[in-house]
């Protein structure tokens, strides 16, 4: 399906109804700035190649303004490109996966982007980190006392 025939399913009352219900969750308010009065649209988070615009699950929406938008749109790739290449610089590629894999099976009762900025303020400090590894090789050898017996 090309961009035009696209743009054409957003005027499918699937997708309007879909995105009125996304709006009301969102109480007609932008997620990210938080303006209610300016021009709001319904931002799909990502797309798979053969999903119409109303397939997706509501977790996949979420309402911007039209700056936000425009700005989410603009620096999506490029912070893609950006993330992906720190990840290869600092991981194996199986590494990555398994981030990715618990990234997509979290469940969060808050705002997506609580947790992003939370992860992120956790990471820049090194104790956190050192807290966090601590931790970690503790969880294994608990797992494998118990696994050992």
């Amino acid at each position: 399906m090309d961009k035009k025939e696209y743009a054409e399913c957003f005027k499918d009352p699937r997708w309007q109804k879909l995105r009125l219900k996304i709006l009301e969750r969102d109480a007609f308010t932008c997620q990210r700035c938080g303006s209610s009065q300016d021009t709001l649209n319904v931002h799909h988070r990502y797309y798979e190649w053969d999903k119409k615009p109303w397939d997706y699950p509501m977790s996949a929406l979420i309402t911007l303004c039209e700056e936000c938008h425009k700005e989410e749109k603009e620096y999506l790739k490029e912070s893609c490109d950006e993330l992906i290449k720190a990840m290869k610089e600092k991981f194996f590629a199986s590494e990555i996966q398994e981030f990715a894999c618990e990234i997509y099976h979290m469940s969060l009762p808050h705002v997506p982007d609580v947790y992003m900025s939370a992860l992120c303020w956790f990471l820049k400090n090194k104790k956190n980190q050192k807290k966090m590894i601590e931790a970690y090789f503790k969880s294994l050898a608990r797992k494998n006392k118990v696994k050992n017996g």
